[in-house]
């Protein structure tokens, strides 16, 4: 009799993991970006299944918005999508060829193409601030592409804030609650308590030589804040 009532509990233990692993994938949200979207890709989809999304990411080494406008318009035709989030720093056209010789002007026009792509869909698209830059160009680029998107009625987001607080740069910062804090490990200048979140280049997040689409050997506090805050953009279910 024991034997049996163990037996059953087993079995139905086993159903409802099996159930638990059948269940749907919550709201799909996509997100574009460059490549401090490639070097985050897989925290983007940690933070953003943590708060009940199933989130994919298209991401390339010197993107625009422009280099995704057909595989925007293919995922446009797919059902249920809740959320469209795009984050470029503002590459040029050398990096880019469809970015027009004006890359501030042309950012902003291939906002709207993407507003234009993804309008009646249902899906909320939001623009986000990628962290801040050395090169002036690319605050020039953020700045313009808040205020189309502001024109447009689409979500502004600041995915920067973690790294770049008050839009203000910096190659090492206090750790964060709930994060590793390796940085005296993987520099010994590094004061304990912080962490390195820019690379050697100013630009990306893998602490040391990173150049946006090597694999990085080490813990990576720049793009865990990165995907946080792209995570935090998604707008809230209705």
């Amino acid at each position: 009799m024991r034997l049996r009532a163990v037996g059953a509990l087993v079995a139905l233990a086993a159903l409802v993991g099996s159930l638990a692993a059948c269940e749907p994938p919550g709201p799909r949200v996509y997100v574009y970006g460059d490549s401090l979207t490639w070097e985050a890709e897989g925290w983007i989809r940690t933070w953003g299944q943590a708060r009940g999304y199933d989130v994919v990411v298209h991401s390339r080494f010197g993107g625009a918005p422009c280099s995704f406008y057909g595989q925007m318009r293919a995922d446009r035709g797919r059902q249920g999508t809740h959320a469209v989030i795009v984050a470029f720093s503002g590459n040029p056209a050398y990096m880019s060829p469809c970015v027009g010789p004006d890359t501030v002007g042309s950012h902003a026009r291939q906002l709207r193409e993407v507003a234009g792509i993804w309008s009646g869909s249902g899906a909320r698209v939001v623009w986000a601030a990628t962290p801040r830059l050395p090169a002036q160009v690319s605050e020039d680029v953020q700045d313009a592409m808040r205020a189309e998107a502001r024109r447009l009625g689409l979500g502004v987001a600041d995915s920067g804030r973690y790294v770049t607080p008050n839009r203000t740069w910096a190659q090492v910062l206090p750790c964060l609650p709930g994060e590793r804090c390796p940085g005296h490990q993987i520099n010994p200048a590094v004061a304990s308590g912080r962490n390195i979140v820019r690379a050697n280049d100013g630009v990306h997040f893998c602490p040391g030589g990173g150049r946006g689409f090597d694999p990085c050997p080490y813990y990576s506090s720049g793009a865990w804040r990165f995907a946080r805050a792209l995570a935090e953009a998604i707008p809230a279910r209705r």
